[in-house]
């Protein structure tokens, strides 16, 4: 049987927030470095640590709450997507989709690597009878090609600056 499970991993969160922090702490050393310990010395990890930090961990709690404890299954013989959270479980054919959204940040393409926060997204998954899942990029970062494989649908392509849920 082809399975493709996916859960949140310390490894993939880390991925996302190693940007962040490492922007803060280059920031801070580069400010101490050639301004010394003074008040002007932490205008730079202020600056850094609003634009580029605080949005990022804003995506990344938002995102974490979102598909904490919570798997995902594609059983690929059956036609099959399965999420399961503590509470409930979710199961559904291939053909009962009636929409996918990958919901990503427009600064990606202009400024990959410049903003950490334009490295998250998720999908959305709209079914028939009206339910709609959030699959984050916390849980699964690697869905377009599997999408584009076993679903004979479109994904549509929401881009927003800023991609909250």
């Amino acid at each position: 049987m082809t399975l493709n499970s996916y859960s949140i991993t310390v490894r993939r969160q880390f991925a996302y927030v190693a940007q962040p922090l490492f922007f803060i702490i280059i920031s801070i050393v580069i400010s101490f470095l050639l301004l010394g310990c003074t008040l002007v010395s932490l205008i730079l990890p202020l600056m850094v640590f609003f634009i580029d930090t605080l949005p990022a961990l804003i995506l990344h709690f938002q995102y974490l709450s979102k598909n904490a404890s919570s798997s995902l299954i594609f059983r690929r013989e059956k036609n099959q997507i399965e999420y399961k959270k503590k509470d409930y479980t979710l199961n559904y054919s291939f053909e009962e989709i009636q929409q996918i959204t990958n919901v990503s940040s427009s600064l990606k393409t202009y400024f990959s690597g410049k903003y950490s926060f334009a490295n998250y997204f998720y999908y959305k998954l709209k079914f028939k009878d009206g339910v709609e899942l959030v699959i984050t990029c916390l849980l699964a970062d690697d869905l377009d090609g599997l999408f584009s494989l076993i679903f004979d649908k479109r994904i549509d392509i929401n881009k927003k600056t800023f991609p909250s849920i």
